[in-house]
């Protein structure tokens, strides 16, 4: 998708260009210009996806380690009422 609109940008100023008789170095000017600007604003995008991506990946990560947390405290919880101690299923 970001090459067909950077293609169809480049064919409208070619056109643009061919219709105003400019010279054919301000096009290229700024087709360089656009290709630049187009690429680093993609990689920004990219970026942040993956930030975000990254976020909620470490949220889930947090949220089964409380989990895991809670699972074995219940656990040494019941055990502990069983007899079982809780110093003996920390060693």
């Amino acid at each position: 998708m970001f090459a067909g609109i950077l293609v169809a940008q480049a064919a409208g100023l070619c056109l643009e260009t061919w219709w105003l008789h400019l010279p054919w170095s301000v096009a290229q000017s700024v087709v360089f210009f656009m290709m630049v600007i187009g690429i680093s604003n993609f990689t920004f995008a990219r970026q942040v996806f993956i930030s975000n991506q990254l976020r909620k990946a470490n949220q889930e990560i947090e949220r089964l380690t409380q989990k895991a947390e809670r699972e074995r405290i219940a656990r040494d919880l019941l055990l502990d009422e069983r007899g079982a101690g809780l110093g003996r299923t920390l060693a």
